[in-house]
């Protein structure tokens, strides 16, 4: 199996495609759970599993979900796990399709790659993903380790710090790294 490019955001779409209980996994691991409003290391108001509520679309979102914007900004109420869930999905559709325009063999590398990359343009959108050229170069080329050498290279793999060990790591083996495997998946599954 892999990571299908057009997603849907469901929930139920993500639950049946153990790559993408993997992917969420990781995202989840990575960002971290929260159900209360909290300011990320770039002082931006973040809720959920890395949801910035500074984004221009991000009210109609919240309140599509029965949610108060306002006072979920002013930490005045928390989100459930299910809100969290489907705000996380519709970001993750958004990040697998940005992944998939970024590096054109995505749907020919391994569900491991695939879930490194879709991790990067979640945690860094599209279009400072898109300044990685010579990643994005070395993984049109299938030259895993210097993908990897030039994920080392960017600032962001400072800033992200263990993500960022844990992502060069499976770029470079094409196995998912063990803290990247919910219960009940093997790295021979992804």
């Amino acid at each position: 199996m892999a990571i299908p490019r057009n997603q849907d955001g469901s929930l139920e779409s993500f639950n049946n495609n153990p790559d993408l209980v993997s992917l969420k996994f990781c995202v989840e691991r990575n960002e971290a759970r929260r159900h209360r409003t909290y300011f990320d290391s770039e002082n931006i108001p973040t809720v959920g599993i890395g949801f910035n509520l500074k984004r221009r679309d991000v009210r109609g979102k919240i309140e599509a979900r029965g949610v108060d914007y306002d006072q979920l900004c002013n930490q005045q109420l928390e989100l459930t796990d299910e809100q969290i869930d489907i705000l996380l999905m519709a970001d993750l559709a958004t990040a697998i399709k940005d992944a998939a325009d970024l590096f054109l063999n995505f749907e020919d590398i391994t569900p491991a790659r695939q879930i490194v990359l879709v991790d990067m343009a979640f945690n860094l959108g599209k279009s400072r993903l898109s300044g990685f050229r010579k990643t994005i170069a070395a993984v049109t080329a299938e030259d895993w380790d210097e993908a990897a050498n030039q994920m080392i290279d960017y600032a962001w793999y400072r800033q992200v710090k263990s993500r960022g060990e844990r992502n060069v790591e499976v770029m470079r083996t094409g196995e998912l790294v063990t803290d990247y495997l919910p219960a009940g998946i093997s790295a021979a599954i992804v």
